[in-house]
């Protein structure tokens, strides 16, 4: 199921979910989320059920997790040198929260390579995954093109910020009732995260 659900997160809509501290958590980011904690359940379960656990990590692994050790680093020390800002400060400090935000995703992401890594041992099981993986890209692919030529979505970007919409001034609500077909559509937002 955790792996299922990973799989699918390119096609889910990056609208919001709900707010923690006024913080948006957006839905593709709550499946990555819910997806590493099953997966960690999943991990423990097993190792209670055999009486061990061996995780495997290879050369990439290692350095994918020096890279994001590194990045936990110097956001730590930069933030006790620079003073903390919010998004209305830009330039002038450390928007902790932000960066603790991207760090997360991406330490998640770093868990998710582990447990695949870990997993992933037939070929039968690689090949499922792949073709999974790769039939969302395509759906994704094609729901960015169709947005760009047909909806005259001429901005692709990987932010969550609808850049479609950005001049426009709404109030109240983004209104995204259907976040893929309507006149203020993020889909091609995935397509500007993959490129």
């Amino acid at each position: 199921i955790w792996m299922l659900s990973l799989l699918l997160i390119p096609v889910i809509p990056k609208i919001k979910a709900f707010s923690i501290s006024g913080v948006p958590i957006l839905l593709d980011d709550f499946v990555l989320a819910v997806s590493v904690v099953l997966s960690m359940i999943d991990l423990m379960g097993r190792a209670s059920i055999t009486g061990s656990s061996k995780i495997v990590l290879s050369q990439v692994g290692m350095i994918f997790l020096s890279f994001v050790l590194y990045k936990w680093i110097s956001l730590a020390i930069l933030s006790l040198f620079y003073p903390w800002s919010d998004l209305t400060g830009i330039g002038h400090g450390i928007l902790v929260r932000e960066g603790l935000l991207v760090l997360g995703k991406i330490s998640a992401f770093v868990l998710v390579y582990i447990f695949l890594y870990n997993y992933l041992h037939d070929l039968r099981s690689i090949r499922a995954v792949l073709t999974t993986y790769i039939t969302t890209v395509v759906i994704v692919v094609a729901v960015a093109l169709m947005q760009f030529f047909l909806l005259g979505h001429h901005a692709l970007t990987s932010t969550f910020r609808n850049v479609y919409m950005l001049h426009r001034e709404v109030t109240g609500s983004w209104g995204l009732e259907d976040p893929w077909l309507g006149a203020s559509a993020v889909g091609h937002e995935h397509l500007g995260a993959y490129m």
